[in-house]
């Protein structure tokens, strides 16, 4: 996972504040274990920074943490929900596969940014 200037308190609260009540956190006790942001467009869901902590891993959290996600936007209507993973975090990969996702090969993402700082 990479962290960027958009990823920023002040960015991830205006995310939480436009998708409330999408993004979920996993905890043991009072221990965060894992977390997801999740929001959408009004037509697409969007899942991003999916994390559980490395001794929880294989333990259901992600894949909990992501039914939560999805059963929220099917709530709202959203019928579609993408990510994006980095082609080297094969660990990543294998995740969302076993899952049952599907790797998209017909489309590339393009980024601009508008500011200096890396977003």
């Amino acid at each position: 996972m990479t962290w960027r200037t958009a990823d920023a308190r002040p960015a991830v609260e205006r995310y939480l504040a436009r998708n409330p009540g999408l993004s979920f956190v996993a905890r043991c006790g009072a221990q965060l274990v894992g977390c997801v942001l999740c929001g959408h467009d009004g037509r697409r869901g969007y899942l991003q920074h999916l994390a559980v902590d490395a001794t929880y891993r294989r333990s259901g959290i992600g894949r909990q943490l992501v039914q939560h996600c999805l059963a929220k936007l099917q709530q709202l209507g959203i019928e579609k929900v993408h990510l994006d993973v980095l082609v080297d975090n094969k660990a990543a990969q294998q995740f969302w596969q076993h899952l049952g996702w599907s790797r998209r090969d017909d489309l590339q993402r393009y980024s601009w940014i508008t500011s200096d700082a890396n977003a």
